[in-house]
């Protein structure tokens, strides 16, 4: 698909939506989980070099150690400070610096261990993204969670769960059975305890059949769920994953990449009644590498459905721009109103785009 097609396709969707009213739409600045991060990483900026204050103390020693031009080279155990400046700290301040180091792991282990105060703010913080790699890490997260009420507590700061394939899966076949442990992560950690800060999931390598029906009937259980990923993965039929995103109401942000469904689920009828209206309204819509027989059900159910009238950003990635062309042109189509942002790449078999 050329320039100039897709442009055509656009104007062509913009002069059909011109003759009906449009209604404002609060505008979107992306999911929070995400912003977040992206505003704390900073790691391309120099670290400040601090002027010793008046009570001789040399913070940049004291610190970031001797190197102030490499965070990673810093002291893993930072010294203690005099007790004259220590009685002068007060609580609330201290839990600001803690907040501060909220990607910094290591750090809030050791501060974790110095007193319950500090145990209790930085498992707050280490509880914000928690990452399942493998059947242990799962285990480990549940075991703690069953303790108590007072363990259960912390899921409820938990804005980011990575559920990724670890490297002692790496070779196992998808239908192993040390690898689905993914499919009860929807049944079993909201029951542990709620999760009403969840807004960031993401499944990587680990989605595959057989899954018991349980699982796309608990992932509505996220009810605040803002931003899904989905990569590399299969699943049995298209409904499976319909059912998923429409179970999402607050669902604004979707990537799909390296996915596929099952030889025998493609033809599955897509179909669905217009005069439903609670479709979630996507906002940025991310499809990378899928396969042909994934391609063609999601661009119908796009084209039948509500779900990108609201799109301003899409990317798309393909890797055979003839195959997919089509279903690229449904989905232009659907999105093409309100898109303000439009990524189109087509990878090469040589590795180009």
């Amino acid at each position: 698909m050329t320039l100039d097609g897709i442009a055509a396709i656009l104007m062509k969707s913009e002069a059909q939506s011109s003759s009906s009213i449009g209604v404002p739409q609060t505008p979107y600045t992306g999911c929070p989980a995400c912003t977040l991060m992206k505003e704390e990483r900073r790691w391309t900026h120099p670290l400040r070099d601090i002027v010793p204050d008046p009570d001789g103390i040399n913070w940049n020693n004291q610190y970031w150690g001797y190197n102030v031009w490499n965070r990673h080279g810093r002291r893993t155990i930072v010294r203690p400070l005099p007790r004259n400046i220590t009685n002068r700290i007060p609580p609330e301040l201290t839990y600001h610096i803690i907040d501060f180091l909220r990607w910094e792991t290591k750090d809030l282990y050791n501060c974790a261990l110095v007193c319950r105060a500090w145990h209790h703010r930085s498992q707050t913080l280490l509880y914000a993204r928690l990452v399942i790699e493998d059947r242990r890490s799962y285990s480990a997260v549940t075991r703690f969670t069953l303790r108590g009420e007072y363990s259960r507590h912390y899921l409820r700061f938990t804005r980011m769960l990575d559920i990724t394939r670890g490297k002692n899966e790496a070779n196992l076949p998808h239908s192993h059975a040390q690898r689905q442990y993914f499919q009860s992560i929807p049944c079993v950690l909201p029951l542990h305890g709620p999760m009403p800060n969840l807004q960031h999931l993401r499944f990587y390598g680990c989605l595959y059949p057989p899954y018991h029906s349980s699982f796309v009937e608990s992932m509505g259980r996220f009810i605040e769920l803002v931003h899904l990923s989905l990569i590399t993965f299969k699943f049995r039929s298209f409904v499976d994953l319909r059912r998923i995103i429409c179970s999402l109401p607050k669902l604004c942000e979707l990537e799909l990449s390296g996915g596929e469904l099952s030889s025998a689920s493609a033809s599955v009828d897509v179909a669905s009644p217009l005069a439903r209206d609670y479709w979630p309204r996507l906002r940025i819509l991310s499809l990378e590498s899928l396969d042909l027989n994934l391609w063609a059900p999601l661009s119908s159910w796009v084209a039948s459905t509500n779900v990108c009238k609201c799109l301003t950003a899409l990317n798309l990635s393909v890797m055979n721009e003839e195959a997919t062309g089509l279903y690229l042109e449904h989905i232009l189509e659907a999105c093409g109103p309100s898109l303000v942002e439009l990524e189109y790449n087509v990878n090469r078999p040589s590795g180009g785009t």
